[in-house]
């Protein structure tokens, strides 16, 4: 008896991992399926970044699409789309659209 309940109890552990390392798969699937465009938003971000560090202004920012919006800009690259806060020539918010 003491037997089939630690069989159970192995059973249940291993359908529990295994689901678990599903879901970790999946993830790392999704993420290896958008490296891409993580890397555009990275060089994107990083770019501007320096760019307004050099006193310049972003409605000037010529590598992408910038729209003012008063309280912020949209930044424009491809399909991405980034809703930018800038004060004092930083980068304070940053959001998707």
């Amino acid at each position: 008896m003491t037997f089939v309940i630690i069989m159970m109890i192995v059973m249940n552990l291993t359908i529990a991992n295994s689901a678990r390392i599903d879901i970790h798969n999946e993830t790392f699937i999704r993420l290896k399926e958008n490296l891409d465009s993580f890397e555009k938003e990275v060089l994107l971000i990083s770019d501007l970044k320096c760019y307004l560090l050099n006193g310049k202004d972003i409605m000037e920012y010529e590598r992408a699409y910038v729209e003012d919006h008063g309280d912020y800009y949209l930044v424009s690259l491809d399909n991405l789309c980034l809703r930018i806060r800038v004060k004092d020539g930083l980068i304070v918010d940053l959001g998707y659209e």
